[in-house]
């Protein structure tokens, strides 16, 4: 190898590639495009999580880097095997005798040189702009990190991978249309699947840094990049012997193709290590999975006390347990089966100083000790070893296990589910740190994991620079912390690093925050006077209180800063995750895994220039409140998971509601004790939901467009039960929807023979009663039964077999004036019709009495299957909002809102009343043809001209309904139906929405008229426009009216007002206008005037034209009316 003339050659190299306009460009994009693109990142569109790290901006400008540079590189390096070809500057050298392996190499050196120094350029710079601005975390390791292993790797493997394909193929077209390809191909599909293997960019592996404990992953991400670094030099070596020119010997080329190979495979041996870490976690989850599977039907004993001491050198603990435990069952049980994390090793079990012989297959811990029936037996256990992660969350799914997006931030946090290192321990129930009696998850049936309470005390010996935080009241020496629980608890946390602790007495409970830097934002979003805290995290409480109908249960209430490498999962039928567990609640440091995030101090300033009367200590209670609400509700509002075509679709610009796996209900539900019932499992959830205040949700989805229920549930639960349902062994995303619905008939149905607020207060004092304590479910169905006489087990017999969904017709819904009524004031009605095969509940809500959002629940009604019924419901006082809720039913929109702005009529009824009528008040006037948008005589039809096939591409994945997302963006193609309260239909109110491209699409409503005759044509329009597009002063509908030669074009146009002005000409002579007032956001019939037609087809479209490009139209129903 001749140093001198690589150098030589590199020089040359350099010199060319330095005048290459194509090179000039990627500069300037880089260097001046990038940093433009993070000042907008950071400051016109701020996300959060962009910058919340101090590896966020290094990381995404690494990210932007690596795209740029493997498109360009495609060009670049391909570029001078093309040009070889051809006289130029280099033919001085090519006539030289040097070895292709130099001359390549001087290229390779060349290229790599260039844009390495480019990147190091965009780097100083972006550290200038970095550490300017003060409010961001800086850090300079996380930049050279960056450099030598997600930017490095790129550049060698796309260079090596480009030579070798242009000397191959010698066609720069063909080789470039394979490069081209192969990123796509990787970027959407391969980055995805087998782990992140082939994934030459890193998008899909965790990679960030912990200001706490360092890289989420090092070791695994530092294999699969060393990997693709052998790669790109070993399609260096294999490049040699293809070259077009001789080489100087034959052994030179055999040494390098052989080397290239020796290379190769040991990059596939990184690969395939890299593989197989991933893999072999996935098989012993499924041996894990196996074991549960095996133990299920044994008996079980309980744990009532559980002593532990606990000590930890490294990433080794070792334990002392003495656990209590007895024997529930009626019969005398030969073994304890107890579980314990995999990798933990017995060292030795006693019972009252005797030796007990055990045996540990993998999480299994069986104790060879019989135990009679009701008998208690001490064990002491001792125990250490290191924590298996992959006994966690065995009841998630694989592919979501493994999965790595996180919203729709490109960064990527880490996987770990427990941690135990020198610095930092995290350790939560999940992992088994400590012997439990039953399984906390069921992987065979999810649903029916049991919950078991014992009484806990820890002592932790470690050095005093760490923290310990625990359940229960602390107590600290110099040996460690100890940790003694009031109220036995359904688990054990332990977390210890170096925190800084701030606290405040609220009424009776201690609130305490931990987090690691005094100046770092976690501790920022609640940095306000003690007052202003003190107010807002008392009226949290209280809210949540409240919405759950339970006090706060626990002594204290802790916010925990844990390290970004640490993450969990959300549940089927859950709320929550484990990073809530009782009197704790983990959040990622310094919030980084939210979107938005607003200091306390910058929020008051805020609150100073917008409302400078208010108090400081009202703008920190506020901040608190609207805090809690994106943090601890049980739904969060988070963009979507994003990939690169969702983000060219553009869904992630809108946040949408998601589970909440901060959610803090379990502190008020499970936590506090629970039902139990090996025959009908979750009937705790059952009963709970129950205490809660769901009417708020109930009332924003009544005037919210789109579908609030997922049409898959409806489609499983007409066939299945919800016994079915608990008993399968896998569950799919919908199992949390179909524990919802069927919990909304569950509570309606007792609501229907039990008073409301006389069975809640009943709920109340059963769970203060049996608080911190399993109850079995008999015990319940026995008191319900003493206090209400309502035969409950009957019931939830009934309702664990039954499937199938009812649906309703309803009509007329009424408000009238009583003219003799002494203490109400209006009489409420509707009539509604159940012809489905099974019963239904509907229940009627008005407005509270205060004004507020809050719903005030009025009368639940049974409806049977097949019956029809008039109801009237006494009122105290006017309702403006009457809204009529079907509960559990295939109805779309669930809700009947109706608002009563105008004059009522009045009514001599005065009482309630529930009567059968005939079901001919549901069918239309004879004379009357109605055609809504779910009949088979309505269709639509695009303009394929204008829908191209990147749209197409782009919205394939287009859900049956549309929100309102969809319609603010007017992204989606073609018409897209969705659901709306005011629409038209039964049981579901569709309609269909199209963004005007004054193309030949058009939506139409054809019927076949019985007789000639005159006919009325109306169209039913919903106020929607302005809704969505209120900035536009006329938006206008185009119709037209044909029937054999006879044609009508009639126009609509809408006014601020909401006024419609209408136009008709046809081809007749006919030319006519008319005004009908309506308000803005009304919908109604509007009559498109008076025509003779003759017996036969006729039909009506709605034309793809507007006011303008771009303005939104809908089609609902029509009707023809014959007048005689």
């Amino acid at each position: 190898m001749n140093i001198d003339f690589i150098m030589l050659v590199a020089r040359n190299e350099m010199k060319l590639l330095r005048r290459n306009w194509l090179f000039i460009f990627f500069v300037f994009l880089t260097i001046l495009g990038l940093i433009l693109l993070q000042s907008v990142l950071q400051h016109v569109f701020p996300v959060y999580h962009f910058y919340a790290l101090s590896c966020s901006i290094p990381f995404i400008n690494t990210y932007l880097f690596n795209l740029f540079q493997s498109f360009f590189l495609v060009f670049i390096a391909g570029n001078y095997i093309y040009r070889d070809c051809k006289l130029d500057s280099l033919d001085a050298i090519l006539v030289r005798p040097y070895s292709n392996l130099d001359y390549l190499i001087g290229k390779w050196i060349a290229i790599i040189s260039l844009f390495i120094t480019v990147y190091i350029i965009n780097l100083i710079i972006l550290g200038i702009f970095h550490i300017g601005n003060g409010s961001y975390p800086f850090t300079f390791f996380p930049y050279l990190f960056y450099l030598l292993t997600l930017a490095l790797p790129v550049l060698l493997f796309v260079t090596g991978l480009t030579v070798w394909l242009n000397v191959v193929f010698k066609t720069p077209f063909l080789s470039m249309f394979i490069l081209f390809g192969y990123i796509l191909v990787d970027v959407f599909y391969l980055s995805d699947i087998q782990f992140g293997c082939f994934d030459f960019l890193a998008m899909t592996i965790p990679n960030v840094f912990s200001d706490i404990v360092g890289h989420v992953g090092v070791s695994t991400y530092l294999l699969q990049r060393f990997a693709y670094i052998l790669f790109g030099i070993s399609f260096l070596f294999f490049a040699v012997s293809r070259l077009q020119r001789l080489a100087g010997s034959i052994k030179d080329v055999r040494r390098c193709i052989l080397l290239g190979i020796i290379l190769f495979g040991i990059g596939v041996g990184c690969g395939w290590s890299y593989y197989w870490h991933y893999y072999k976690i996935n098989q012993k989850r499924k041996q894990y999975i196996a074991l549960y599977e095996e133990y299920k039907d044994n008996e079980r004993i309980r744990i009532s006390e559980q002593k532990i001491v606990y000590k930890q050198e490294g990433e080794w603990i070792s334990v002392l347990d003495s656990i209590t435990v007895y024997n529930p069952n009626k019969k005398k049980i030969k073994d304890v089966i107890l579980y314990l994390n995999p990798s933990l090793t017995v060292n030795n079990v006693t019972c009252m100083g005797e030796k007990v012989h055990y045996r540990k297959n993998e999480q299994v811990l069986l104790l060879d000790y019989p135990i009679g029936c009701g008998e208690y037996r001490n064990f002491v256990i001792h125990y250490s070893g290191k924590i298996d992660e992959s006994v966690c969350y065995l009841d998630v799914d694989d592919s979501e296990y493994n999965n790595t997006k996180w919203s729709n931030s490109i960064l990527r946090y880490g996987k770990r589910t427990a941690m135990v290192e020198e610095a930092y321990t995290f350790l939560t129930p999940e992992c088994l740190w400590y012997p439990v009696c039953a399984p906390l998850v069921n992987p065979v049936q999810p649903l029916a994991s049991e919950i078991s309470f014992s009484n806990y005390s820890l002592t932790v010996v470690h050095d005093t620079m760490y923290t310990v935080i625990s359940q229960g009241k602390p107590s600290r020496s110099r040996e460690g912390s100890y940790f003694k629980n009031t109220n036995p608890l359904p688990g054990l946390t332990l977390c210890m690093g170096k925190y800084n602790c701030r606290s405040l007495l609220i009424d009776s409970t201690l609130f305490e925050i931990y987090f690691f830097n005094e100046g770092n934002n976690f501790l920022a979003i609640l940095d306000g006077s003690q007052k202003g805290v003190v107010e807002g995290i008392r009226g949290v409480k209280e809210k949540f209180e409240y919405k759950y109908g339970i006090k706060y249960p626990f002594s204290k209430m802790t916010l925990v800063e844990i390290p970004v490498s640490l993450c969990s999962y959300s549940r089927i039928g859950k709320e929550g995750s484990e990073f809530v567990q009782p009197e704790l609640v983990f959040q990622p440091e310094n919030w980084c895994k939210n979107s938005q995030y607003v200091s306390m101090k910058n929020y008051t300033r805020e609150m100073e220039k917008m409302r400078p009367m208010q108090s400081v200590e009202v703008s920190e209670k506020e901040k608190i409140s609207s805090w809690s609400e994106s943090y601890f509700n049980s739904l969060a509002m988070e963009f979507p998971k994003m990939d690169l075509l969702s983000f060219l679709s553009n869904h992630q610009l809108f946040l949408t509601p998601v589970k909440n796996m901060s959610s803090v209900a379990f502190w008020f539900t499970n936590f506090t004790g629970c039902l139990y019932s090996d025959k009908y499992p979750y009937i705790d959830y059952f009963i709970r939901q129950m205490l809660m205040n769901n009417r708020v949700q109930i009332l924003q989805n009544s005037i919210e467009v789109g579908s609030t229920k997922d049409d898959s549930v409806i489609d499983y639960l007409s066939s299945h039960s919800l016994q079915n349902v608990l008993s399968g062994s896998r569950l799919s995303s919908f199992e949390g929807s179909i524990l919802k619905l069927k919990s909304q008939y569950f509570a309606k149905y007792i609501y229907c023979h039990i008073d409301q607020d006389e069975f809640k207060a009943f709920l109340v004092d059963f769970y203060s009663r049996n608080l911190f304590r399993e109850v079995p479910f008999e015990q319940f169905v026995e008191e319900v039964q003493q206090k209400f006489h309502f035969d409950f087990l009957t019931f939830v017999e009934e309702f664990y077999r039954m499937s199938g969904v009812p649906f309703f017709f309803i009509r007329n819904l009424d408000q009238k004036i009583m003219t003799e009524g002494q203490f109400c004031e209006t009489l409420v009605s509707f009539d509604v019709w159940n012809p489905s095969e099974c019963n239904g509940v509907v229940t009627l809500y008005s407005e509270g009495d205060d004004y507020t959002p809050d719903l005030q629940e009025v009368k639940s009604i049974p409806v049977y299957s097949g019956t029809c019924i008039h109801v009237s419901v006494p009122m105290k006082k006017r309702k403006w909002n009457i809204l009529l809720h079907t509960n559990f039913s295939q109805n779309n929109p669930d809700s009947y809102f109706k608002l009563f702005s105008q004059e009522l009529k009045t009514t001599s009824d005065s009482f309630m009343e529930i009567v059968s009528i005939d079901t001919i008040c549901f069918t239309s006037d004879k004379d009357e043809i109605l055609v809504d948008n779910e009949d088979d005589m309505f269709c639509t039809t695009m303009s394929e001209s204008r829908e191209t096939w990147l749209s197409k591409l782009l919205h394939q994945n287009t859900p049956k309904y549309g929100m309102m997302t969809d319609f603010l963006q007017g992204k989606f193609s073609g018409w897209l139906p969705s659901v709306f309260n005011d629409a038209i239909g039964e049981p579901v109110r569709s309609f269909c929405g199209k963004v005007v491209k004054n193309g030949t699409g058009k939506a139409t409503w054809k019927a076949l008229l019985p007789e000639d005759g005159d006919y009325e044509l109306y169209v039913y329009q919903l106020g929607l426009n302005h809704r969505f597009q209120y900035q536009v002063e006329l938006f206008s509908y185009c119709y037209s009216v044909e029937q054999k030669g006879y044609k009508a074009n009639i126009r609509v146009d809408i006014l601020p007002s909401g006024t419609r002005n209408v136009f008709l000409q046809d081809n007749e002579g006919r030319d006519e206008d008319s005004t009908f007032d309506m308000q803005i956001f009304e919908s109604r019939w509007i009559f498109l005037g008076k025509y003779k037609l003759s017996k036969g087809e006729i039909s009506i479209s709605l034309l793809d034209r507007g006011a303008f490009p771009g303005q939104l139209i809908f089609a609902d129903a029509v009707k023809w009316v014959k007048r005689r």
